[in-house]
């Protein structure tokens, strides 16, 4: 049976909403609002792109591809994303998965968009498909008390659907400076304004915005039915003064709420409180305590190293004495492709494959995507077997120059 992937249109609404509601049961959008936000993704949005998979005409999966404008290393890049991968529950184990996401890959090299990003719902096939690991989310669940409480400045304020492009341009200034983040566009928050569920707080000095906080409340079900928790869902800053203010507001909560639950990339995060134990209260040594869960982020993919680092900008890197020939291998698609890399970091260029190297470092495309990324550190790829070096001699400079200011961030719901 041969597998037809095309852009979807409005006569396939009906079982793409199908295939949608049984792959993801928490999918309970009812058809007539799904038809609606199937028509914003189709119609005037150019940023994304639709599609079905089809076995004699007969839907059997459907998926969603994004276009992103990412920071990579104080740099804009491309990269290209895909959501909303399901299956028809009828179809399962036919490879259908796989064949989208080989036709995703194939749709971005043709755009000579060389970097992919998706959410894994099975990290270990997508790790098969070149995928590499990106940075770990912290999810804290905190007492309010343990908050850091500052004297009050009342510079916050509610914000409301008028606001929506002024987060959105904050939001796409801090992007900027944050490694791995890509820009929103305002739709990707507009949906969090209309909730009626979740909140917004704005900070602003002299008129101008300096940080927002979104968050809900919600139930702790089943056991403490009438009890809550406030969900941050998402917040950012330009100072410590904002966070300070976002930290007293969150502390006031006390006598409403149990637990503020947070997710963040930050890995230093714990250390604003005197006492940051989850309240899972699992022990894994009788004298350590549990501080957070840790979660799966993005998985990125370099398609095509070679024209990768050939639009990198020359201050990308620091300068180095240093060539380093990279032999990539991709376990699954293209199938045993191996990519040569030899590149230059004191000429920022890419040389003949027959120039000398100081080092070789073979490993596949999944552990190069996290390396170059910057989820990876070199020093711990090597020690713990992940890649194959001839040279030891140069492991901390290679360490040094692959290292980012901060590991890669993703916000972007997709």
């Amino acid at each position: 049976m041969k597998l037809e992937i095309k852009r979807i249109t409005e006569s396939d609404y009906p079982s793409t909403h199908r295939i949608l509601s049984n792959s993801y049961p928490d999918f309970t959008m009812p058809k007539k609002s799904a038809y609606e936000w199937f028509d914003k993704i189709i119609n005037p949005d150019k940023t994304r792109d639709f599609w079905g998979a089809f076995i004699d005409s007969q839907q059997v999966g459907v998926f969603v591809t994004n276009d992103f404008t990412l920071n990579f290393r104080n740099q804009l890049i491309s990269a290209g994303g895909i959501g909303m991968v399901a299956v028809d529950l009828l179809h399962k184990k036919e490879k259908i998965c796989k064949q989208m996401i080989e036709f995703y890959e194939n749709y971005y090299r043709e755009k000579e968009t060389n970097l992919l990003v998706l959410y894994p719902f099975r990290p270990d096939f997508y790790h098969k498909m070149g995928f590499g690991f990106g940075s770990t989310l912290h999810a804290y669940s905190i007492e309010p008390n343990q908050f850091p409480k500052y004297p009050k400045t009342n510079k916050l304020d509610y914000a409301s659907l008028d606001d929506l492009a002024e987060i959105t341009d904050f939001y796409n200034q801090q992007v900027k400076s944050l490694h791995g983040a890509m820009l929103r566009q305002e739709r990707e928050l507009e949906g969090w304004l209309k909730s009626n569920k979740m909140r917004c707080l704005l900070y602003r000095e002299n008129k101008q915005l300096q940080g927002y906080l979104f968050f809900y409340f919600d139930e702790r079900l089943p056991e403490n039915k009438g009890s809550f928790d406030i969900k941050v869902k998402e917040m950012q800053f330009k100072s410590v003064d904002v966070w300070r203010q976002f930290s007293t507001f969150l502390n006031s909560q006390a006598d409403q709420v149990k637990r503020i639950q947070y997710t963040t990339f930050d890995p230093d995060f714990y250390h604003y409180f005197g006492t940051p134990n989850n309240e899972t209260n699992l022990y894994y040594h009788p004298i350590q305590q549990n501080i957070s869960l840790e979660k799966t982020g993005l998985m990125y993919k370099i398609i095509d190293p070679l024209k990768f680092f050939e639009t990198l900008q020359d201050n990308t890197y620091d300068t180095m004495d240093l060539t380093i020939r990279f032999e990539l291998e991709n376990e699954l698609f293209p199938k045993n492709r191996k990519i040569i890399l030899t590149y230059n970091f004191a000429n920022k260029k890419i040389v003949q494959n027959e120039v000398t190297s100081d080092l070789t470092i073979k490993l596949n495309l999944a552990r190069f995507s996290s390396l170059v990324i910057g989820a990876l550190s070199f020093s711990s790829a090597v020690k713990h077997g992940l890649v194959e070096v001839n040279n030891k001699n140069h492991i901390d400079c290679v360490d040094k120059l692959l290292r980012t200011k901060n590991m890669p961030v993703g916000y972007n719901e997709f």
